[in-house]
């Protein structure tokens, strides 16, 4: 027997794996290895990525801060104003008329 599946009673699998993964916040370091591999891969990698995708890493990638920007009380201060930890308060200040939030390279925010 043949029963209609009513959107009530189907379950979205999409916002069952949000459930699941989005609590779950993890160290960056594998992303940003998978990252450099992406930006700089081996010989015989490189001719495998679409142009395009080795262009995004390789953006991304320059767009991070390196140790030598970090190494100074200022570069320091600024990697982390501009890291995105203060993106919400920045974006809040905005919507209350404040000045126009400068998102930096965060990338969640652009």
């Amino acid at each position: 027997m043949l029963r209609l599946v009513t959107p009530a009673l189907q379950r979205a699998p999409v916002a069952d794996l949000m459930r699941v993964l989005l609590p779950r916040q993890t160290s960056l370091t594998p992303l940003l290895a998978n990252l450099t591999l992406l930006a700089r891969p081996p010989a015989a990698l490189a001719n495998a990525l679409p142009a395009p995708v080795l262009a995004q890493a390789q953006s991304i990638q320059r767009s991070l801060p390196d140790v030598s920007q970090v190494s100074s009380a200022d570069g320091l201060k600024r990697a982390l104003r501009d890291s995105g930890l203060f993106v919400e308060h920045r974006l809040a200040q905005e919507a209350l008329g404040g000045p126009r939030a400068e998102l930096g390279t965060d990338l969640r925010a652009g």
